[in-house]
């Protein structure tokens, strides 16, 4: 008998909602899944500490201890996370006494289809204050000029709890390129703006892999155009590593993701870069890659968790494109 939600206030949360796992995104923005995983894994006895949801969740369970009101809230788990590396969060969920027996891990597929399955009434995110700040200042430049977004690694990790982030963001007027890209005239001038948060090239993957990518069917979509051609690509690594910029035809990359190397030392440059580790080549600044493909890193605004920002102001790069006689 399939059991009835239909009377039932359900209430869906995401892991980093109900517990505060900040030491272990941080861990998977800086060294990556394989990283986090093994560090759950490992820790999977350790019990977590509540996140920012957890006393609105205790309380909502609590409900179900009014008489009359048995079982009329049901909580799930909502997670990108697979099963292995969730351990941690039900034994922390026994530990806790709090009466959540139902989840979805969804391996890093799309929660979507389970949110209208289960019916949910509710969805508690960890990101929604970040995600709130991003609409506002995309807002905010729009008035200024066209915005052009492209994902970063912190917007996949919103992603993760609210789908609807890109969206969110078109609706309110910018042009949203991940993995895609618009053809646009500025200033008079026919140009190709387009962005990833993918890899150049195979980075541990098969050749067959890589080709089927959705990074590499971009690309390859891109650059066939005698336009101008523009790539937001968050992460430098897209093109500096293996050579990568030898294999496309971009003129102009605008990248972020070094925090211009956090501490900047003199007569040497940043300190350390994530992917890039310490004393990054390719730290902030232009950068010639090859023959014809220029860079732009710049280092943000923000801060990054496991260093401050030391001789390293914060930065919005103003980019003049003079057409080449």
């Amino acid at each position: 008998m399939a059991y009835d939600l239909e009377h039932r206030l359900v209430i869906g949360v995401s892991s980093r909602a109900l517990f505060d796992l900040s030491v272990e995104n941080e861990l998977f923005e800086t060294q990556g899944v394989e990283a986090y995983c093994r560090y759950q894994v490992e820790h999977e006895k350790d019990y977590l500490m509540p996140g920012n949801g957890f006393r609105l969740i205790e309380a909502l369970l609590n409900i179900n201890k009014i008489p009359g009101q048995e079982g009329r809230v049901e909580v799930i788990i909502m997670s990108h996370n697979s099963p292995d590396t969730s351990l941690r969060v039900f034994n922390s969920i026994a530990h806790y006494g709090l009466q959540i027996s139902r989840a979805v891990l969804a391996s890093g597929a799309s929660l979507a289809p389970y949110l209208n399955a289960f019916h949910t009434d509710l969805y508690l995110s960890a990101d929604e204050a970040d995600v709130q700040s991003l609409l506002a200042l995309t807002e905010r430049l729009l008035k200024t000029a066209p915005v052009f977004f492209s994902m970063g690694n912190h917007e996949q990790v919103y992603l993760k709890t609210d789908e609807t982030l890109l969206d969110r963001i078109a609706q309110i007027g910018a042009v949203v390129v991940n993995d895609s890209y618009a053809d646009v005239t500025l200033a008079g001038q026919p140009l190709r703006i387009g962005g990833t948060m993918g890899y150049g090239f195979a980075f541990g993957r098969t050749e067959e892999e890589f080709t089927s990518s959705p990074e590499y069917v971009f690309l390859k979509a891109f650059e066939n155009t005698e336009l101008p051609k523009i790539c937001l690509a968050h992460m430098p690594d897209t093109f500096i590593f293996n050579g990568a910029y030898t294999l496309w035809d971009v003129d102009l990359v605008l990248s972020g993701h070094t925090h211009g190397g956090l501490v900047r030392l003199p007569f040497i440059g940043g300190l350390y870069a994530p992917m890039q580790g310490l004393f990054p080549k390719y730290d902030r600044g232009y950068f010639q890659l090859g023959t014809h493909m220029q860079m732009v890193i710049t280092s943000g605004l923000a801060g990054h968790g496991l260093l401050p920002r030391v001789n390293n102001l914060p930065e919005i790069v103003v980019i003049d494109l003079v057409p080449q006689n």
